[in-house]
């Protein structure tokens, strides 16, 4: 008989402007490449010990916050100018496409990591 590992739920809520000041395709772009940056790092991790963690706020009532937390084996390719990519050579286009879609509407990305945790920070102007 297999013994079934307890597992923590975390709920966090994810808050977002109505009407959206961003298109449709710019948040399909911004949310999936967020979340398939955070699933890639995961996978560096052994299985039950993996998170991530993706929040939304709205602050000042004028920006939306979007930050993206999980944690990963601490193997990053850095340069001066940002991270490349550790599944192909050259720059990855996820941040690329993440501070991108962010620069449109007159905000920012910020991708950094503390060796063991990867976090990227997103400002969208509402």
């Amino acid at each position: 008989m297999r013994r079934m590992q307890q597992r923590q739920s975390h709920f966090h809520r994810i808050e977002l402007p109505e009407p959206l000041p961003v298109t449709e395709p710019d948040m399909v772009s911004l949310f999936g490449n967020l979340i398939e940056n955070a699933i890639d790092g995961c996978r560096t991790i052994h299985t039950g010990k993996r998170y991530f963690c993706l929040t939304t706020e709205i602050r000042h009532g004028n920006s939306l916050y979007i930050v993206s937390t999980n944690n990963f084996d601490g193997k990053t390719l850095k340069e001066k100018d940002g991270y490349r990519s550790t599944k192909h050579s050259g720059k990855g286009t996820g941040i690329s496409a993440i501070a991108s879609a962010a620069e449109k509407y007159g905000g920012s990305a910020r991708a950094s990591d503390n060796g063991s945790e990867f976090y990227v920070d997103v400002m969208i102007k509402i």
